[in-house]
């Protein structure tokens, strides 16, 4: 099994990829509906509250940091209204409920990380689109992550999606049996308040210093969020019609690809 099959798999067989969906549709889709750039909010308000946010839903949905609860302990009704607090109705409603201590919190050098087991995650802005990472140019711990994909060999392929494919991407030619020590991949994502709209990918950098992809292998999940707007069981929340639940909170417009777009 190649890496990003090992990886992806490794995600949804706990539901963690759940959660990273969750967190990531709550988070950015909060974000735009509150950016307000007639009442002087500028574009890097909107990426430092959509950072907060995402740490703010990854830390609710895995109970980490102000959240957490010990391992094996089924949360009380106490617990679980902390964990819906502010939250919209739909929100809450479709929040995973995973078990404490599946994926803690492990930041990498002040990076903002969580880990389920020996996969662990980290966050990347792409203002310029998931595509247009420019990795020699973030912090030095994005930096050395990108620099840790020796042995990957790029090559031309499709990309992999749980929803679709489109063309024009890196895949790793590394079979990987398991993970022996902790491996770290990157969750990215890309918003603009002008076209409503946000992307979301989960990946391998890789140091482009020179140009290129900034990806090994990139799994693009966008389209995978809406898919799960539109199967989940929204329950007692009101309104309770399809075209209702779509709309609920902001016409947010979720494309199936951000691998060419970029931000205005």
């Amino acid at each position: 099994m190649n890496e990003r099959d090992l990886a992806i798999g490794t995600l949804e067989e706990t539901q963690t990829l759940s959660g990273v969906l969750w967190g990531a549709r709550s988070a950015l889709r909060t974000a735009l509906n509150e950016h307000k750039p007639e009442a002087g909010h500028s574009r890097s308000l909107l990426g430092t509250t959509a950072h907060t946010l995402l740490c703010d839903r990854y830390d609710r949905v895995f109970s980490c940091e102000k959240f957490a609860l010990p391992d094996g302990t089924a949360p009380t009704e106490a617990d679980r209204q902390q964990l819906v607090a502010e939250l919209s109705g739909f929100d809450a409603t479709t929040m995973p409920q995973l078990p404490p201590g599946l994926v803690i919190r492990d930041n990498l050098n002040g990076s903002p990380g969580w880990r389920q087991g020996n996969v662990q995650f980290l966050l990347a802005s792409a203002p310029d689109g998931i595509d247009h990472i420019r990795w020699a140019e973030r912090s030095p711990t994005k930096q050395r992550v990108a620099e840790s994909s020796i042995g990957q060999i790029p090559v031309d392929g499709d990309v992999p999606s749980l929803f679709g494919s489109n063309p024009s991407i890196l895949i790793p030619s590394l079979e990987v049996p398991a993970f022996t020590q902790v491996t770290t991949f990157i969750v990215a994502y890309w918003l603009d308040h002008d076209l409503n709209d946000f992307s979301l990918a989960l990946g391998r950098s890789r140091m482009n210093r020179g140009g290129g992809s900034p990806w090994v292998w990139r799994v693009e999940l966008t389209s995978t969020i809406i898919r799960d707007m539109d199967e989940k069981t929204i329950g007692d929340w009101e309104p309770i019609s399809n075209d209702d639940v779509r709309s609920a909170d902001a016409p947010v417009r979720l494309r199936p690809s951000g691998a060419d777009r970029k931000a205005a």
